[in-house]
């Protein structure tokens, strides 16, 4: 009777071990990825508003400190190009100008259910990079009456790395071991730079999406295993 009891409590013991082997959450994995960014209501001077920056192709990474804490990094390139040719009785406003935008983010993560096995809610903040860099020609043409037109050209070449104060929220869902579908919805603040008008103090929005691929042992392996 006391052998039987004996291995009815270490049956007992080693499951219960199993279990919380199985539960305990892994160290977070990092991961590289693709993904678009957005970006929006964004000024670079008085009157003069940078384009908006919509689904720019985005290379994302993260690197796992600790169960709840990662660091997260992106680059996203997008190229716009405007065409404007705008008339009045008085004048005429033609411009040609491409824009390069390269943002950069670096973030620090704290997730807030790291135990979790394949949904996750975190908080992110840090620092947004944003590398502008405008070329073209703009010409004003104004009109006088028994005179000839006058033409105003000026060509544009302007570059600019502006610096953002981010924060925002981040959920990301763990579709395979190896896969992870993510999305970053953020407020971005400009600090630095002169500021002459009441809309260059507004922050603009952010939102990225994508999927990374995890390097490393994952969450749901474990448990999987356990059930085995």
């Amino acid at each position: 009777m006391q052998k039987l009891i004996l291995a009815v409590a270490l049956a007992v013991m080693a499951h219960s071990a199993q279990a919380q082997v199985a539960e305990a959450p892994q160290a977070k994995s990092s991961y590289l990825g693709l993904g678009l960014t957005s970006l929006s209501g964004y000024y670079t001077g008085p009157n003069e508003s940078a384009d908006d920056i919509a689904f720019a192709p985005t290379a994302l990474g993260s690197l796992g400190l600790s169960p709840a804490v990662a660091v997260r990094g992106s680059v996203a390139y997008r190229r716009n190009r405007v065409d404007r040719d705008e008339s009045s009785a008085t004048q005429r406003f033609v411009q040609h100008q491409t824009t390069n935008n390269v943002v950069v983010p670096v973030l620090l993560q704290v997730t807030l259910n790291p135990a979790a096995s394949r949904f996750h809610a975190a908080l992110i903040g840090g620092l947004t990079f944003w590398h502008i860099n405008q070329q073209g020609q703009q010409t004003y043409y104004y009109y006088y009456p028994s005179q000839p037109a006058t033409a105003v050209p000026q060509n544009l070449d302007q570059q600019r790395l502006d610096t953002f104060l981010t924060g925002g929220l981040n959920a990301s869902y763990q579709l395979t071991p190896q896969w992870v579908a993510l999305a970053d919805l953020t407020i971005n603040g400009r600090i630095g730079g002169e500021k002459k008008m009441y809309y260059e103090y507004l922050p603009s929005a952010g939102l990225m999406i994508g999927a990374g691929y995890k390097f490393g042992q994952s969450q749901v392996a474990p448990r999987a295993a356990a059930n085995r």
